[in-house]
């Protein structure tokens, strides 16, 4: 945080913004504490977000915001990384890459990967996007010719001219076009010599209702400040486990 501020003594440029729409963006902290959003953390059935190395975890990104001032708080300070306000932005992979042609001449960016947690490790959640085959469809085989032409080496190239990123597919982030860009090489290395966390499913499968909404709304008065992160978590438990004890969608009795 730079000094330069208004008359209300809000800084004027920050260090550092997180996410926070979604549960994943909390996981890497998270995970870089040794805790976990569920138990276990992929396909998990009990809430793990309230035990010590996630709560230590949710604390730091309260106090970046509240006690040493270095993070924007969400509807209170104007801040933009387009407008060369923001030191660093811990966000995902596609996102980053988006603002590199709204910041081009104006100034540099790079991507550095998070620092490594007291846990060792350096936390991580592999996101992924899904295509579904309506096993009662009429249209099977064209339904499959649809499937293989969306995840070909061909559709892989023309996504990542698109959005930045190539897909699943290994052949796609061997590419030329992926390997020499600096923006996306620093994380292909990280995938290949690191790995990446599995996503944090629950078992039930109801990924949005927990990962979208629930936890998001859950932790946002802490973000403001009108909860105090041991507030929050016990706030969050008691819904969060109820969501968690539910069938999955569609599932008989």
């Amino acid at each position: 945080m730079t000094k330069g501020g208004g008359a209300d003594g809000r800084p004027a440029q920050w260090g550092l913004r997180t996410e926070t729409s979604t549960a994943a963006t909390a996981l890497c902290p998270i995970r870089s504490y040794g805790g976990e959003l569920l138990d276990p953390g992929f396909l998990g059935k009990n809430v793990a977000f309230d035990r010590a190395p996630a709560r230590q975890a949710l604390q730091l990104l309260y106090d970046l915001r509240h006690k040493s001032r270095v993070h924007p708080i969400q509807g209170a300070d104007a801040v933009k990384f387009t407008d060369g306000n923001l030191a660093m932005m811990n966000t995902t992979m596609s996102t980053g890459r988006s603002y590199e042609p709204m910041v081009a001449g104006r100034f540099q960016m790079e991507a550095v990967l998070i620092p490594k947690g007291p846990s060792g490790k350096r936390g991580s959640q592999g996101h992924v996007d899904m295509w579904g085959l309506f096993s009662h469809t009429r249209h099977q085989d064209e339904a499959w010719q649809l499937h293989k032409w969306l995840v070909d080496k061909e559709t892989s190239q023309a996504l990542f001219a698109e959005v930045g990123l190539p897909g699943a597919r290994p052949d796609g982030w061997n590419d030329p076009a992926v390997v020499n860009a600096p923006m996306v090489k620093i994380f292909k290395d990280f995938i290949e010599k690191e790995g990446v966390g599995l996503i944090a499913l629950p078992w039930n499968l109801r990924m949005l209702e927990f990962s979208n909404t629930l936890i998001p709304n859950a932790f946002a008065p802490m973000w403001t400040g009108q909860l105090s992160p041991e507030q929050a978590i016990a706030s969050a438990v008691g819904p969060a486990q109820q969501l968690l004890d539910q069938p999955r969608p569609g599932a008989a009795g």
